[in-house]
């Protein structure tokens, strides 16, 4: 059932639109985004789509073709990071109205129905995606003007402040910003991106997401003790774009040796992101910034 049929048949109207976003592989750059490094992630086809409609009510309303049977309703004056909703899936779509309406843009109730066809729990931001296009959806029908990194940006707080992730930017970046045929390259630290052109098919090679069946969860804890250990190595002195190469003696000031072996691998890949970059340019890296292909955006 798509996104408009389960509007349909839950709120008995049609939606105001029906809006997109996607979920993405990263190809190179992992646990760097957060301590300014570079990132190459690109977007998969499987997409968050989102009917909305906006209420005269003063309530939020949430259901999903993934959870079928169930509508939601939380109050806008119940919407806040220490409510139950904040630990349900409904967070996320919810926390993108909350961010939106503590930036102070003048978002109110909505009717919201989702059919997310990114597995969730799969490593392929899932979260990320349905944060984005809440964010899209109302922000467009509220009259309110962003442009994809700022989508992204209100999308992640929704998921730092009001889930409780402590992510970082390249997520919803990746979901808000990408381009159909293109790696994007998104320095964390300038927090600028550029859509690269990629296409491994037109050299006979394809790339594999593989499920693994391993469940993948960013509010299990684990991701915040992997982003503490990578915050004290960029505090100990591994430059996140530039691999140190005396990484192997940062157990002598202060961090623990279990945990050595992950700095050094992630600090190296920032560097190597450059260089399928300069591959697919066809000529030297340099420029930044977001360049304009045409091509559909992340979001749509």
């Amino acid at each position: 059932m798509s996104a408009a049929d389960l509007f349909r048949r839950s709120y008995a109207q049609d939606p105001d639109g029906v809006f997109s976003a996607p979920g993405r592989v990263n190809l190179i750059g992992e646990h760097t985004d957060y301590t300014g490094g570079l990132v190459l992630p690109f977007a998969i086809d499987a997409r968050a789509n989102l009917a909305a409609r906006a209420n005269d009510e003063s309530v939020v309303r949430v259901t999903s073709a993934q959870r079928p049977g169930a509508v939601t309703t939380v109050a806008l004056q119940d919407i806040r990071p220490d409510s139950a909703v904040a630990k349900s899936w409904e967070g996320y779509l919810v926390g993108a109205i909350w961010a939106l309406r503590a930036a102070g843009h003048p978002v109110a109730g909505f009717d919201l129905a989702l059919d997310s066809q990114v597995p969730s729990g799969a490593g392929l931001s899932s979260s990320a995606a349905v944060e984005c296009v809440t964010t899209l959806a109302t922000s467009v029908l509220s009259g309110v003007k962003l442009d994809a990194l700022e989508i992204a940006r209100l999308a992640q707080q929704a998921e730092n402040d009001f889930v409780g992730v402590p992510c970082g930017p390249m997520d919803q970046t990746a979901s808000a910003a990408s381009q159909r045929g293109s790696v994007l390259l998104f320095d964390t630290r300038a927090n600028t991106v550029e859509n690269i052109p990629f296409d491994p098919a037109a050299d006979g090679l394809a790339v594999l997401v593989v499920d693994t069946r391993v469940a993948h969860s960013l509010a299990d804890g684990e991701y915040g003790r992997r982003r503490e250990a990578c915050e004290r190595a960029v505090l100990c002195g591994v430059n996140p774009v530039v691999a140190a190469p005396a990484i192997a003696t940062l157990s002598f000031i202060g961090l623990r040796a279990p945990i050595t072996p992950r700095p050094r691998r992630r600090a190296g890949t920032p560097a190597a992101a450059r260089r399928p970059v300069r591959s697919s340019r066809g000529e030297p890296a340099g420029r930044s910034g977001w360049r304009r292909s045409g091509r559909r955006p992340g979001c749509w």
